[in-house]
């Protein structure tokens, strides 16, 4: 692991990157990272390892992403959120809920009381559909490695397409490399510092 670029972030962040990719419309994004070493690592006298990480992934027509990695922080997640003119979506991997955010509020008082039952009414949507499915043995932790695996193989065999588009293995990596580049540059800067930014230094297009 430390003989890659990206270390501990080269083995872990490929999959929250690579869903912002496929929201992305051009294959060359502007990327600022953030990264530093955690204070829980330092007192045990880790140097090299970055396992705080932020980044802005930026488009010329206005879409914008923010992707945080972080060992330390509490309750650890694995959400994905997207924001759009009209609504949003939260997913949780951990929970296996897809929750619907209204883009408008209710009216007056009714945001207060309208707001908290409409989503108390979605998760336990989640939770009826989450029990049916382990009822029929079918709720796998994985579920989604098992898809994807399952749809390599049927696009080997000619049954479907490629469950990831060549363009966006592509583009996550390069995204990727857009983030190492950029800490390896801060490191250089600033070699006894344990955070590493390039807001000031560098931006690799």
């Amino acid at each position: 692991m430390r003989r890659l670029p990206g270390k501990l972030l080269q083995n872990i962040i490929s999959h929250g990157v690579a869903r912002i990719a496929e929201y992305l419309s051009t294959d060359s994004p502007q990327v600022v990272a953030h990264g530093f070493t955690s204070p829980l690592l330092r007192e045990l006298g880790e140097t090299e390892i970055v396992d705080e990480l932020r980044a802005m992934i930026s488009e010329l027509d206005g879409t914008t992403a923010y992707f945080t990695f972080s060992s330390q922080m509490r309750p650890a997640l694995h959400q994905f959120r997207i924001y759009g003119l009209k609504n949003g979506l939260i997913l949780d991997q951990d929970q296996e809920t897809l929750i619907h955010l209204r883009g408008a509020k209710f009216k007056s008082y009714l945001e207060k009381f309208g707001a908290p039952l409409a989503l108390a009414k979605q998760y336990g949507a989640n939770v009826t559909t989450n029990l049916r499915t382990f009822a029929r043995k079918d709720f796998h932790m994985k579920a989604g490695m098992k898809h994807l695996i399952e749809s390599f193989y049927g696009s080997i065999r000619g049954d479907g397409p490629e469950p990831i588009s060549h363009r966006e293995i592509l583009l996550t990596a390069r995204i990727m490399d857009q983030i190492f580049a950029q800490l390896k540059h801060a490191q250089l800067q600033h070699p006894q510092s344990s955070n590493l930014s390039s807001v000031d230094d560098l931006v690799v297009r």
